[in-house]
């Protein structure tokens, strides 16, 4: 698998990075220098519940709009292909009234960080399951995060699989460690990073690659971790500080964050 990734061009990318317009420290300026620095051919700008900007003439990086979104049972990533207008989603809206919403609307939804217990604001296996029996669509699986472990990277794809649905992974960046941590590689099949990112989307042709030794958020001191902690227990754009406020408290305590390196699939990559 690592051989087949190496023969062909590949585009990279971290569809899911945060800015200062919800708890990331970096702003978007900042962030596509971070993102032209780590090499890579396109970002996601994933702030909740705070769609991003619309693409302009003078950006020289590329980027997915988009946003992740509180619904009530855990975050839901939502990207607007160029010409699809982006719609507003209501925090602590259902998941599968998000999930329905975005399909009726051309937008490429996917699941945040599937988790069994952590990070806060996963979806559950079982939610994922509901909405496709439902009949509704899930595009991809966020299955490479840095807080989640290799087994919980390797059931996430499992799902994905499953459901039909394409892999990612991303660093989830909060403070500008963009590019450095879990990315999505795709094939190159045009100049347009965006247009190629939501074809191997379709067609279930992303990968997942780990990172490179250590995980720089894992360098996240008590302090961060704290604000982390109450930016999700009392910020009023948070719909999951009741039912979840009690997974970043484990996830302080446990060290979750700390873990590093993952054996995920074969060699550096998961995927189909």
């Amino acid at each position: 698998m690592a051989g087949d990734i190496a023969e062909k061009r590949m585009w990279r990318a971290d569809p899911h990075t945060h800015s200062v317009r919800s708890d990331g420290i970096k702003t978007w300026e900042e962030q596509a220098i971070l993102a032209k620095n780590a090499r890579l051919g396109l970002y996601g700008r994933t702030d909740h519940d705070v769609w991003a900007q619309e693409h302009t003439p003078s950006d020289d990086t590329s980027y997915l709009r988009g946003v992740e979104v509180s619904s009530r049972e855990g975050h839901v990533l939502v990207y607007a292909p160029t010409g699809i207008k982006p719609v507003e989603f209501k925090i602590a809206t259902p998941m599968t009234e998000v999930v329905k919403q975005a399909n009726g609307e051309g937008l490429v939804v996917g699941l945040a960080h599937l988790g069994f217990f952590l990070p806060p604001g996963s979806a559950s296996v079982q939610e994922a399951r509901r909405i496709t029996d439902k009949g509704m669509h899930i595009d991809f699986i966020e299955a490479g995060h840095p807080m989640l472990s290799a087994r919980n990277l390797r059931k996430a794809g499992a799902i994905a699989s499953e459901i039909g649905a394409a892999v990612t992974g991303s660093s989830d960046d909060h403070l500008g460690n963009i590019g450095r941590s879990f990315t999505t590689v795709f094939p190159r099949e045009t100049d347009d990073p965006e247009k190629d990112f939501f074809s191997a989307i379709a067609a279930r042709t992303t990968r997942v690659i780990e990172p490179e030794g250590k995980n720089p958020e894992a360098s996240v001191s008590p302090v961060v971790r704290l604000r982390r902690v109450f930016f999700s227990l009392f910020n009023d754009k948070s719909a999951i500080k009741i039912t979840n406020g009690h997974k970043f408290l484990g996830a302080f305590a446990k060290g979750a964050m700390e873990r590093a390196v993952w054996e995920i699939g074969e060699g550096r990559t998961y995927g189909k």
